[in-house]
């Protein structure tokens, strides 16, 4: 998760996120193709990509985030669920 640019640099020591559950679907047209549940920074994706093809996209949907403050202390961040797409050339 990439903070805020003036929240960065106005924050320096307060701007370290990370992305703690997410959710990336394979989509071709309005199908699902497959899907993957991440974790804690990991999401194998493998399988999706072996079936990816031309024009499809993966969807990512951030379904968690957490700060890690200048006392080090880790917070939950809420921002909703932000939706991502990349589309496959």
């Amino acid at each position: 998760a990439i903070p805020d640019a003036s929240f960065k640099t106005t924050n320096p020591d307060d701007a370290n996120f990370r992305v703690t559950n997410v959710t990336i679907v394979l989509a071709s047209g309005t199908r699902s193709k497959g899907k993957v549940d991440g974790n804690n920074g990991g999401a194998n994706v493998s399988n999706l990509a072996a079936t990816a093809t031309a024009g499809d996209r993966y969807v990512i949907t951030v379904k968690g985030v957490q700060r890690r403050n200048f006392k080090g202390e880790v917070l939950d961040v809420e921002v909703g669920e932000p939706v991502r797409s990349i589309n496959l050339n």
